[in-house]
């Protein structure tokens, strides 16, 4: 779920008339887990973020940061500081299940924001 918004004035929504003041919750979950932008929407798949010719590349339908003119103002450097950060730690470092574990859960907990269940993960240094 995004923020919630309100319309300055009313306005036409497909075939709803949104009054003035009309409260907007936007919800990124239907085009996060969408078909449409996806090739597998219930899976992570790392080539979802690569162009045809294997470069990082972000898709339209990846909000994370929300959208349009009311888009996160720290969505540029929160993108650069991310990319530091994971680039450093998988250069340094092998992530890894810990022992006895095949897969971790993939399942989140839904709510205001989604967000993974706890899980354990080992780091291997790779030095």
């Amino acid at each position: 779920m995004g923020l919630a918004h309100a319309t300055t004035e009313s306005t036409q929504l497909g075939k709803y008339n949104l009054p003035k003041g009309t409260c907007i919750w936007p919800c990124y979950h239907s085009i996060h887990f969408s078909s449409e932008y996806w090739k597998n929407p219930h899976q992570f798949d790392p080539e979802n973020f690569l162009d045809p010719d294997g470069t990082v590349g972000m898709r339209p339908a990846f909000m994370l940061f929300g959208g349009g003119l009311r888009r996160c103002l720290g969505m540029d450097i929160a993108k650069k500081e991310l990319f530091l950060l994971f680039t450093v730690m998988l250069q340094q470092f092998r992530l890894l299940p810990p022992p006895g574990i095949l897969k971790l859960n993939e399942d989140y907990i839904p709510g205001l924001t989604s967000h993974p269940q706890k899980y354990k993960i080992l780091l291997q240094n790779r030095m």
